[in-house]
């Protein structure tokens, strides 16, 4: 073990600053400060955009396991006793490993590149909700229902200071079944974050708009790491001008298809997920300088895979162990066999945690047989990605390089597990489904990843001429707008096979119509009461909503989110698909509904027969909860 030196000292100011802040209402400082202290601590990354993303990816895992102890002990998310614990860890690694706070300050070209690219990106993600009102907000997000219940789990984890499966009994009245157990690494992370940077109470009303700004970055996070994780693939050879067109190819790929897809379809911990599993392949393939941090960095990226979403665990699995074994020279440098079996003792049983949570849907197979609504994976783009992927790795292998094979694996491990969910289905359902489409997301970022290896086929960098750099940039921006035109022309999808992602990205930057009125709805009904005192469920019926005919369904979806009353309101979601016109017709379907109901009732509709109804059935039902409110 190294020697404790005095150079760990200089961060024990840094234990005064999370009170300082709370002092001052200067909470949001503490978790850059966290971020940039654990920057300066990691010896992984050799400039500073790789050392502030990893450190970043790092601290995310870190967070989701950390999150057991944070759920367990009595000051919950409260930011100081948070902070405190971050910076007592980060100053005690330092002084294990003897390391005082050092940047790398080299900022090459390829990292302008994709700073830039990430700049870009961020703008796109966040162009919807720039000078937007809280409805304009939710309008934006409203039809993807799976936002609703991370929203719902996200609340709850904020407001009892821990992971919901571990505050279960709590949770009853307030979330959908099932949900206490779902795998909520992100909701975790993203709980801790808000209670920085929005420190104190607050109401669902309020957190909302936070939550969809966290979503929002959280994609944009996804889109980034992606894009740094086939630059790293790719390699020191890559410069400047071999950058741009592969940030273009990656970034744009994911802005113009599946990235925006996924984020309207409100994937939040899918996103989370995959983001941690980029930044593995990336170092799974190309490993870090340091091998005790490879084994840390990995160890910790598995465990807020399985946290975040834990189906992405077994292709995560492997791709770590193939790693270790292609560079075992390197990884075995300076530890024993012992020391590795025992990590990966401890990262296997923390990473499963999430899993065995959920056992009761996950030790089943049936479960990959489960419907959802997904917006299908662009095939216009995917068989030429995965054709091109799978190229420059063979290429990269002829040449002998040893981080193909572990690119190669990447590419076999995703496009094998997606072909066993596809037969799996085509077994049990005769049709491919919903998991499906989600493992074909894993499949995407695996060859966007591997794209990376093009980089082992770029010529040694050298000195070069004037004209071979103006040739050389000539040609790289050729090549861009080769891959903007591409993107553009197939991004607008075979309607049989998936749907536009071009439309869907012109959809999600201007907005639609529809929604607006069914967001406003929504927050001129929600209750702000609080957690623990649920008013009664609410049922959306509104005659004024059937522009779409799944507006009253996602009103009555949203109000009980934000009333947190969708533990009890999960009967309710089928009758709302009901369309008023048929309620209309036949007045004593809704009257059979509400003699199943054992508890109190709101309904808002502005339509008269249905008002009639419940009218009726209070006066034949004196005793009952049931009350109707106009929109």
């Amino acid at each position: 073990m190294p020697s404790l030196r005095a150079g760990w000292a200089t961060l024990l100011p840094l234990l005064l600053l999370p009170p300082l802040a709370t002092l001052s209402g200067l909470d949001i400082v503490v978790p850059f400060a966290l971020w940039i202290a654990t920057a300066g601590v990691l010896r992984t990354g050799s400039s500073l955009f790789d050392r502030l993303l990893l450190s970043g990816l790092f601290l995310a895992g870190a967070t989701t396991g950390t999150g057991l102890l944070l759920s367990l002990w009595p000051w919950g998310l409260d930011p100081l006793p948070v902070a405190e614990l971050g910076f007592v860890l980060l100053i005690a690694a330092a002084a294990v490993t003897g390391r005082r706070f050092s940047l790398p300050w080299s900022f090459p070209s390829r990292d302008a590149v994709l700073a830039a690219g990430s700049v870009g990106i961020v703008l796109v993600y966040l162009w919807p909700l720039l000078g937007s009102d809280a409805a304009r907000r939710l309008s934006s997000y409203i039809n993807a229902e799976d936002l609703a219940r991370h929203f719902a789990l996200f609340d709850s984890i904020r407001t009892l200071g821990g992971y919901a499966f571990l505050h279960s009994a709590q949770n009853q009245p307030v979330l959908q079944a099932g949900m206490s157990a779902y795998p909520q690494g992100s909701h975790f992370v993203l709980a801790v974050v808000d209670r920085f940077l929005h420190p104190g109470t607050s109401t669902t009303v309020t957190e909302l708009p936070h939550f969809i700004e966290l979503t929002v970055l959280v994609c944009a996070a996804f889109t980034i790491t992606v894009c740094w994780a086939a630059c790293r693939v790719a390699g020191p050879r890559l410069g400047a001008a071999a950058a741009l067109p592969l940030v273009l190819a990656v970034g744009g790929y994911l802005v113009a298809s599946e990235g925006t897809s996924m984020l309207e379809d409100g994937f939040v911990s899918e996103l989370f997920g995959l983001a941690l599993f980029a930044a593995l392949l990336a170092v799974a393939v190309r490993p870090v300088e340091r091998p005790r941090e490879q084994l840390l960095l990995m160890a910790v990226l598995v465990v807020g895979i399985g946290f975040g979403y834990y189906l992405w665990l077994p292709a995560a699995g492997v791709v770590a162990l193939v790693s270790l074994l292609v560079h075992r020279p390197r990884v075995a440098e300076r530890r024993q066999s012992l020391v590795l079996g025992c990590a990966m003792a401890v990262t296997g049983l923390l990473a499963l945690v999430p899993v065995a949570a959920n056992w009761t849907v996950a030790n089943s197979a049936s479960a990959l047989d489960t419907a959802g609504g997904i917006t299908p994976v662009n095939r216009h783009l995917l068989w030429p990605l995965v054709a091109a992927a799978a190229l420059v790795t063979l290429l990269a292998l002829v040449r002998g390089e040893r981080t193909a094979r572990v690119t190669a694996a990447v590419l076999l491990v995703a496009g094998g597990l997606a072909g066993l969910v596809m037969l799996y289905q085509l077994h049990s359902l005769g049709h491919s489904s919903y998991y499906f489409e989600k493992t074909l997301h894993q499949l995407v970022v695996a060859a966007l990843v591997s794209l990376g290896s093009a980089g082992v086929l770029l010529p040694a960098a050298g000195r070069a001429t004037w004209s071979l750099r103006a040739q050389t940039g000539l040609l790289s921006l050729t090549a861009s707008a080769l891959v903007l035109i591409t993107l553009g022309y197939n991004a607008q999808g075979d309607q049989a096979a998936s749907t536009s992602a071009g439309s869907k990205l012109q959809d999600y930057l201007r907005g639609s119509g529809w929604e607006l009125p069914v967001a406003r709805l929504v927050l001129a009904k929600a209750q702000v009461v609080g957690f623990g005192e649920q008013s009664a469920p609410t049922l959306v019926l509104a005659e004024s909503l059937q522009a779409n005919y799944q507006g009253n369904y996602y009103a009555t979806l949203w109000l009980n989110v934000l009333d947190r009353t969708s533990g009890r309101a999960a009967q309710l979601s089928s009758w709302a698909f009901v369309p008023v016109q048929r309620v209309q017709g036949i007045p004593h379907t809704l009257a059979g509904q509400l003699e199943t109901l054992s508890g109190p009732l709101q309904v808002v509709s502005d339509n008269h027969t249905v008002r009639q109804t419940v009218l009726t059935f209070q006066r034949n039902h004196p005793g009952s909860a049931i009350t109707i409110e106009q929109p």
